[in-house]
């Protein structure tokens, strides 16, 4: 094997070892979601992510605020960096396929937890996005 091709092994395994970390202590059915709508390319709460326009590769641009799963429901809350940095909050159904209930698109909010946020249906009602917001 050329010293290239070891080198390029060592950063395939470095990103996948990133995003098995971002994961790794994630309830499944938020898992799977991720799987599913970012190919498994977002942070974990607390994780380096691109935040801004300026990219480093290998880093995700999307990083888990927080979540949570009911019997019927799963919510996830994250951000998502770039030029325009904004929050997402999506609703989707507990189970395969994971059909989007709802999804909200905002710049920032004042609440650190997302059982709070979640609660709040007026600040929801005003942040509706009709657009997936993946």
């Amino acid at each position: 094997m050329t010293k290239l091709a070891k080198i390029l092994l060592v950063i395939i395994a470095m990103q996948l070892a990133l995003s098995v970390h971002a994961a790794a202590s994630l309830p499944p059915v938020i898992q799977a979601f991720c799987d599913m709508a970012f190919a498994g390319e977002i942070a974990g709460k607390g994780d380096k992510f691109n935040a801004t326009d300026v990219i480093e590769k290998g880093v995700p641009s999307r990083r888990i605020l927080g979540y949570v799963v009911d019997d019927h429901y799963a919510y996830i809350w994250y951000e998502h960096g770039g030029r325009s940095y904004h929050q997402h909050l999506v609703k989707f159904s507990n189970t395969r396929p994971y059909e989007v209930k709802a999804s909200y698109l905002f710049a920032t909010t004042q609440y650190q937890d997302i059982h709070v946020l979640i609660k709040d249906t007026k600040f929801l009602s005003a942040h509706l996005s009709n657009q997936c917001g993946l």
